[in-house]
């Protein structure tokens, strides 16, 4: 994601496919089921997060997020 100064982010998965977010480019990943979101707290920017698709697919996908201050 682009660098926004927020300690939440929601990522809204409408993709149609499960997405694979990852927290500061190491360690575990979190599953957002397709047709569910998700609400990340505990962050300073939303830069931290990474998301890929789960199925590692290169076809590419809108992610609909909402950074909040």
């Amino acid at each position: 994601f682009p660098s926004h100064d927020t300690p939440q982010l929601t990522i809204c998965n409408d993709t149609g496919t499960k997405l694979e977010v990852q927290q500061g480019g190491g360690g575990n990943s979190f599953r957002v089921l397709d047709g569910t979101y998700y609400t990340f707290f505990g962050i300073t920017d939303t830069n931290q997060l990474g998301v890929r698709r789960l199925d590692q697919s290169t076809t590419q996908v809108i992610v609909t997020a909402r950074w909040e201050k």
